[in-house]
């Protein structure tokens, strides 16, 4: 190629990656507008939604009879709200472990963590204890009240998790979030599961038990104990796992733990309990001078008369 033809096409080639470099600037500008245009549709809806009803938990009103032995329960959702002190650290850990484990590192959204999880699918080295959304995401997705799988709900989630993470401590977010996640089997937060599960207090749960918890928390349904014994051990024993790899328990405790069987209480039957239940919701009506259930207040601890072994004996 003769050198006049060469230069003229070296500079053909400068001035071709030279307009190149422009339109990608102008379309990089393009569609950063757009995107930033996009984002503050989901800023504005994001605000729209009001942070102090995290507060408004429907909670389940208990009948007990003299000796203290439960009658049963009325609820929209068996929940109990715990306060901080109530909750072990362990069922957070736990929580953490399965769930979230960069909790208290990462903001709104866990960066890091979406990249690892991409390339965990990609290598087929996921440890399937983890999953994609932080806690705050999952919390902004109980306040949205929308469980559809759409790139708009998750879009929308993730702006809702930003204002969390803007107006809550990592505290408070945790502890609303333990109050109010499914545990299965119409179980709402920790209380509830810890007596539905166990017939014992959140503050009593030894460390399997919250393991136990936390793994039920991916598959509600399928994963609760009641339904799937075999699977739900498995998936408390991945995260007693990962709870030992996060250096919440030692090497010999993990050990102990996972061969700690599964002990969860059966399903409550009815007959005899059923009746006096009906019995006692019939006179507390009454006395509130109320009609039907749903207008009874959220709540209650409610105290009868009524003896169950007494009624067991006759």
């Amino acid at each position: 190629m003769p050198a006049k033809k060469k230069k003229s096409f070296w500079r053909k080639l400068w001035l071709g990656l030279q307009i190149g470099f422009v339109v990608a600037i102008i379309l990089g500008c393009i569609l950063g507008y757009l995107a930033y245009e996009k984002a503050m549709i989901y800023y504005a809806r994001a605000a729209t939604y009001d942070l102090s009803k995290l507060d408004d938990l429907n909670v389940t009103s208990t009948f007990y009879d003299v000796n203290g032995e439960e009658l049963g329960r009325i609820f929209v959702e068996d929940r109990i709200v715990l306060q901080p002190d109530q909750i072990p650290p362990a069922m957070r850990e736990a929580v953490m472990a399965a769930e979230d484990h960069r909790f208290y590192e990462h903001g709104a959204i866990d960066y890091v963590g979406i990249l690892r999880a991409v390339r965990e699918d990609l290598t087929k080295k996921s440890r399937g204890v983890q999953g994609g959304s932080t806690i705050e995401q999952q919390l902004a997705k109980h306040l949205i009240g929308d469980f559809s799988r759409t790139m708009d709900r998750k879009f929308l989630e993730a702006f809702v998790a930003i204002r969390l993470e803007q107006h809550l401590s990592k505290d408070q977010i945790m502890n609303y979030y333990l109050n109010r996640i499914y545990f299965g089997k119409g179980y709402f937060g920790v209380g509830a599961a810890a007596r539905g599960y166990f017939g014992k207090e959140a503050s009593e749960m030894t460390v399997p038990e919250c393991a136990l918890l936390a793994g039920i928390i991916r598959a509600p349904t399928s994963s609760s104990p009641r339904v799937d014994p075999e699977k739900a051990k498995w998936r408390r024993d991945a995260t007693l796992k990962q709870m030992f790899e996060e250096g919440y328990i030692k090497y010999e405790d993990y050990q102990r733990f996972v061969s700690t069987p599964v002990r969860i209480l059966p399903a409550k039957p009815s007959g005899l309990q059923t009746f006096v239940m009906a019995a006692a919701v019939k006179e507390m009506e009454q006395i509130l001078s109320i009609e039907g259930t749903e207008e009874m207040p959220q709540g209650l601890t409610v105290r009868t008369n009524i003896d169950m072994r007494l009624q067991r004996a006759i």
